[in-house]
């Protein structure tokens, strides 16, 4: 704005002023304009980039704290993956209820429960619930990719689990349980600490 002004004041010569004067004015007037405009145009791509670079920073942070709060969630071996949805080995997916379906961690003891709440089921909840102690585990950290991977075998009163739990940055998680028979069941959802939980165990045999 300013040099547009200062182009204003000096296109409006006094009368007195010669031609050769006034020519002399007007394109000093244009050179400084053109060097103040460029210098906006070079101030503006370096506003750009140290925007871009501190929205960089800022989700780079973000995913730091995420990361390192899933990590201590998990090294803590109290956490619970609530489920959202269940898959089989067939590809079929469903939505469930994250108040029945998850795997709850307690240290070494662990709880297995599907549930449905359109049915009483063989736990009382709508499916199964299936109890046990941890035998293996293997937590395996990612910190460039910041993802975890969780390897665990589990002895119920049924037999024997292995459980294969990939988890995300923020908690999103995948985890592949495999038995004694052939075929798999996959809870995806999410990890959140025991107590932030909020899940209703049924009945274990």
């Amino acid at each position: 704005m300013k040099t547009w002004v200062f182009f204003l004041l000096v296109y409006v010569p006094a009368k007195n002023i010669s031609a050769m004067r006034w020519l002399f004015v007007l394109s000093l007037s244009l050179l400084l304009i053109h060097d103040l405009s460029g210098q906006d145009i070079k101030s503006m791509k370096e506003s750009r980039k140290e925007i871009s670079q501190k929205k960089r920073e800022a989700r780079q942070a973000e995913l730091d704290k995420e990361y390192q709060l899933t990590e201590k969630i998990l090294d803590s071996r109290k956490f619970v993956l609530e489920a959202q949805h269940l898959n089989n080995n067939r590809g079929t997916q469903i939505t469930v209820s994250s108040v029945l379906n998850f795997i709850s961690i307690d240290s070494l003891h662990i709880v297995i429960q599907i549930g449905s709440v359109e049915r009483a089921g063989y736990n009382g909840a709508g499916g199964i619930t299936e109890e046990g102690r941890v035998t293996n585990w293997r937590l395996a950290k990612d910190v460039k990719r910041k993802t975890f991977n969780l390897f665990m075998t589990v002895q119920t009163n049924h037999g024997p689990y292995d459980i294969n739990m990939m988890v995300g940055c923020s908690g999103n998680a995948d985890a592949s349980l495999t038995g004694m028979k052939a075929g798999r069941l996959t809870f995806t959802g999410a990890v959140v600490a025991r107590e932030d939980s909020f899940i209703f165990k049924g009945q274990s045999h």
